[in-house]
């Protein structure tokens, strides 16, 4: 956009005062190159904000969706880690002292058979609860990068739609600049059409002022 305010004022500078000036700077016709450039400079701000809205906010939407539900599954399974590790080490524990009084021949008390017996269900609890979320989690992982391209067909459509639409939005605006373009060419072919007439007339003026017509015009006196 710079570079083409650059080049058009300096072609406006050079038309001032030329009959294509209305062509190129002259704002009030509607299909001028300034008009053209002022028009063109809003539909590519409009542009921008459509592109912001339908294509970059709606990839930024996914990608929180994604992420989010990942993390937060993996934040969960975390969790029930640490709590499967935390009742292994406390069953392996309650073992090791059952073992032990058993090897000396004596019996465990029953207050802690129960605790052990309780400890080894949420033990196993544990381990289940894991095992299903990390099975889980890993189909969600799977399914977000082996069938991501599914989520993915909607943002290329949207994009898409976008470029088509900028593509004719853009063209309708330099449409209007056609009706100019013939008239250049007509400038153009008048000017051209002119300029051996001007020319024919001035060699005219020159023959009659020059010296030796002049010295002719004296002899025939």
């Amino acid at each position: 956009d710079e570079a083409r305010l650059t080049m058009l004022q300096a072609l406006t500078d050079l038309s001032i005062d030329s009959p294509i000036y209305r062509c190129i700077g002259d704002t009030t016709n509607e299909g001028s190159m300034a008009s053209l450039q002022i028009r063109m400079s809003t539909e590519t701000k409009h542009s921008g904000d459509r592109f912001q809205k339908n294509v970059i906010d709606y990839a930024a939407e996914w990608e929180s969706v994604v992420n989010t539900q990942i993390d937060a599954g993996l934040v969960e399974v975390k969790k029930l880690r640490e709590t499967l590790n935390h009742y292994e080490s406390k069953v392996e524990g309650l073992r090791k002292k059952t073992n032990s009084l058993e090897s000396k021949g004596k019996t465990t008390p029953d207050r802690k058979m129960e605790r052990l017996n309780r400890n080894e269900a949420k033990l196993e609890e544990a381990a289940k609860a894991y095992e299903d979320k990390a099975l889980k989690q890993c189909a969600l992982m799977e399914e977000a990068t082996a069938q991501g391209w599914r989520d993915l067909h909607p943002l290329i459509q949207r994009l898409v739609k976008w470029e088509t639409e900028r593509c004719d939005r853009e063209s309708g605006v330099l449409l209007g600049g056609k009706p100019y373009l013939e008239f250049l060419d007509e400038t153009v072919s008048a000017s051209s059409d002119s300029t051996p007439k001007a020319t024919e007339e001035n060699a005219d003026t020159v023959d009659q002022k020059s010296p030796a017509n002049s010295e002719t015009s004296e002899t025939d006196k």
